[in-house]
């Protein structure tokens, strides 16, 4: 059972780090994006989908 539950939190650790350089990568595209092209697409995709933006902006304030 030990080994069940050490195995989950590695898994729980290697999604948790996945998710974070996920996230990392994302903002550096972002940043890319509106160096290259500003940022009137993303305000648009911002405006039509105020939810997910909502959550996108806040997952990369933390």
């Amino acid at each position: 059972m030990l080994a069940n539950h050490s195995y989950s939190l590695f898994r729980e650790h290697q999604l948790e780090n996945l998710v974070r350089v996920r996230d990392d990568y994302t903002l550096y595209l972002e940043e890319n994006y509106k160096t290259v092209n500003g940022t009137e697409l993303m305000d648009k995709y911002r405006r039509q989908h105020p939810d997910s933006a909502k959550i996108i902006g806040e997952r990369f304030e933390e």
